[in-house]
């Protein structure tokens, strides 16, 4: 179902399934209407153009957070600048200013998730299908493409918010 919406929409198959899966369950009114998006090419380049359709369904304010494939210094500067926008992007939005402590906090929990899964991936013998799971029991936090929303939603505590990141 969430397919068909995607395809009726425009995202052909090419697009790949996560993305299409997300932005049917929007098109379906599975997920709450947000009040921003923001997004990233930190996975991949379908992230750009998917946030984009989504962006114009939606007709909300927008920030896309511009990662370098590359971190010199000088690229690690320019994406500092990238992430201090959106932060004052979504306090704009919100109305919330950004809680230091707690923003410690979940990147640590977020660092900690990432080595935890780097360890269960030198395990040969957990599944690979257990190894998000098992992470995310041991920090507390979801893996992946989970752990920005988790980011945003302990910093601004609110889930109206709506924000999409992969």
């Amino acid at each position: 179902q969430v397919f068909s919406s995607a395809k009726s929409f425009g995202l052909p198959p090419e697009v790949c399934s996560s993305h299409r899966c997300i932005a049917g369950a929007i098109l379906e009114g599975w997920l709450p209407r947000p009040q921003a998006l923001v997004w990233s090419n930190l996975a991949c380049d379908n992230n750009v153009k998917s946030s984009e359709a989504l962006l114009e369904f939606y007709q909300v304010p927008g920030f896309f957070v511009d990662r370098p494939y590359r971190l010199t210094e000088r690229e690690a500067i320019y994406y500092a600048q990238e992430l201090e926008a959106m932060v004052a992007f979504l306090e704009e939005r919100s109305g919330k200013r950004l809680n230091p402590a707690r923003s410690r906090h979940t990147l640590e929990l977020s660092r900690r998730a990432v080595e935890l899964h780097q360890e269960l991936v030198q395990e040969e013998s957990v599944p690979r299908h257990h190894l998000r799971l098992l992470a995310a029991e041991e920090v507390g936090v979801l893996v992946a493409k989970r752990q920005q929303a988790a980011w945003l939603a302990a910093n601004y505590g609110d889930a109206s918010l709506g924000v999409w990141v992969k």
